[in-house]
């Protein structure tokens, strides 16, 4: 277990993206390439809707509560140790549900907007109830669209790529840790309902060494383990994953909420601190055995 001392917030409910609302993502540090080569992604943990968008959606979800929902909400704060390890961190600022830096830009076609596994560049749609987020007739254009992803999408993925590629050129390797946390309800296989998911795309996207790690930590601190299922690794993990021949590796971790304290799907609240805290320690250890491993590397990566 880490003895790395973390910080908590002292109102659990305040989220650490308010701290820098307009800009695009945080970094843990100015370098562009990280100590070790390992950097920790949150594109879903930003709970920020820019000035204005209250007034264009439908008026029983002014106060943004149901749409914030939509978000891995805390996963940066879950992961805020990594520079401890050496590794750097990452976290889009902007809430998904206005604009999902999670997804590839063609997604931005109708069709993807919602659909059965969530929704897609820009939701529709809110995610726990289905309800509509802009009035009928009042979706935005493709011109709104566009600006988005000028504003948020495209700052954040430039800086990515540069730091994967820096990172890269540094140590000859990059792993690329893609942070979410989803809800319960949405992981539950036959009679196992799973805590924690890792997804390398079907053994495709990183050493099978990292994973077998990765479920190692994961059991360790007592929790129920499912690997590639339901999902095999989204838009982030696949561009990065050693089958997409970037010389880069990388794997994704979803925590379910209620394992860090967050029991109510009807909130954005921590109810159990405590459950926050240990799944906080979890996570420093997970990131902390990822980055000894890169850093130690046995051998090129062999799928």
């Amino acid at each position: 277990m880490t003895n790395v001392k973390l910080k908590t917030p002292e109102r659990i409910s305040i989220h650490p993206s308010f701290a820098v609302l307009e800009e695009a993502y945080r970094l843990s540090s100015a370098s562009m390439a990280a100590p070790v080569p390992l950097v920790v992604v949150c594109p879903h943990a930003g709970r920020y809707f820019p000035d204005g968008f209250e007034d264009i959606i439908v008026a029983d979800l002014a106060d943004l509560e149901e749409i914030d929902r939509r978000g891995d909400t805390f996963t940066d704060w879950l992961s805020m140790g990594a520079p401890n390890t050496g590794a750097l961190q990452i976290v889009s600022n902007i809430a998904p549900a206005f604009l999902n830096v999670g997804r590839a830009l063609d997604e931005a076609a109708e069709q993807h907007l919602y659909g059965d596994k969530g929704q897609g560049l820009v939701s529709a749609k809110t995610y726990h109830t289905g309800a509509a987020i802009y009035p009928e007739g009042r979706f935005p254009g493709t011109d709104e669209i566009e600006a988005r992803i000028r504003r948020w999408y495209q700052p954040f993925h430039d800086r990515l790529e540069k730091i994967v590629e820096a990172t890269k050129e540094k140590h000859g390797c990059c792993m690329v840790f893609d942070m979410h946390s989803c809800p319960q309800k949405s992981y539950v296989a036959g009679n196992i309902s799973y805590e924690v998911i890792l997804s390398d795309a079907s053994g495709r996207s990183c050493d099978p060494e990292i994973i077998e790690i990765a479920q190692n930590v994961a059991q360790s601190y007592g929790y129920r383990v499912g690997v590639n299922n339901p999902y095999t690794g989204g838009f982030i993990t696949q561009k990065f994953g050693a089958h997409a021949n970037r010389g880069t590796q990388s794997l994704q971790m979803e925590i379910v909420r209620p394992v860090y304290g967050l029991e109510d799907q009807g909130s954005i609240a921590i109810s159990n601190r405590s459950k926050f805290q240990g799944a906080q320690y979890f996570t420093q250890t997970f990131i902390e055995e990822l980055a000894r491993y890169m850093r130690n590397r046995p051998h090129e990566l062999q799928l």
